[in-house]
């Protein structure tokens, strides 16, 4: 899940509606067509979290950097940080 500042965790409706189609674009810009069930062959052995030291994690799979961050938000759980 993609983080939402406005909750600090877990996002709300308004901002889901509001930061998809940004999300859609920037997979549309990497030649990705978001599909359902496309993100199910991923197994959280295969995700490696680097610190950055600002709260924040960087994020790799299998040893390939993905460009983004997670952080670890007040309800324990950790989410997607993107630019929205």
């Amino acid at each position: 899940m993609i983080y939402d500042p406005s909750t600090k965790g877990a996002p709300s409706e308004e901002f889901l509606t509001g930061c998809a189609p940004g999300l859609e674009a920037g997979f549309e810009q990497q030649g990705l067509e978001l599909q359902p069930g496309m993100f199910d062959a991923i197994d959280a052995s295969m995700i490696e979290l680097a610190d950055n030291g600002d709260g924040t994690a960087a994020v790799s799979m299998a040893g390939q950097e993905m460009g983004m961050n997670v952080i670890k938000a007040d309800d324990g759980e950790f989410y997607i940080q993107a630019p929205m």
